[in-house]
């Protein structure tokens, strides 16, 4: 088309436009292509990065729970021994309590009494120990809950 004259370029045959309409279209095939090719690009570019970061969170969040078990154990860890420590504590009381009521024989009624009460504290006391340590489970079981979501 670039040696044609002025008439040939306004008025062009029907062969002229159909080289026209078919250089239009293998460029448009082309961009196209070129187009597709470039999301195609991007697209496993991005595919490799999310795999990349995907494993770095994997990572970064197997180390976290760990840390989390780690400190949450050495907490029930403390726990069970300042309740051993006081349990131990609580039994020396008790001992002493009985050992006092056995002194009591001589009077049965409050020897009893006092035996029933000393009983009675005993169990309420390592009740409310169990307690805290179920409760303090309990914690833990739900925010272990929380992180495996």
């Amino acid at each position: 088309m670039k040696n044609r004259s002025l008439i040939q370029q306004l008025f062009p045959s029907k062969m002229d436009k159909l080289v026209a309409e078919m250089q239009r279209n293998t460029i448009h095939t082309a961009m196209e292509f070129r187009l597709n090719l470039y999301k195609m690009s991007t697209e496993f570019r991005l595919e490799v990065l999310r795999e990349k970061y995907n494993a770095a969170l994997m990572t970064v969040r197997a180390l976290y729970r760990q840390q989390v078990s780690e400190f949450m154990i050495a907490r029930l860890m403390e726990l069970h021994q300042v309740v051993d420590t006081n349990q131990r504590s609580f039994i020396e009381v008790a001992k002493n309590k009985y050992d006092f009521a056995r002194q009591q024989s001589g009077y049965p009624e409050i020897q009893s009494i006092y035996l029933n009460q000393i009983g009675g504290e005993l169990n309420g006391f390592m009740n409310f120990l169990g307690i805290q340590i179920a409760s303090f489970e309990n914690i833990m079981n739900e925010q272990i809950k929380k992180f495996g979501s």
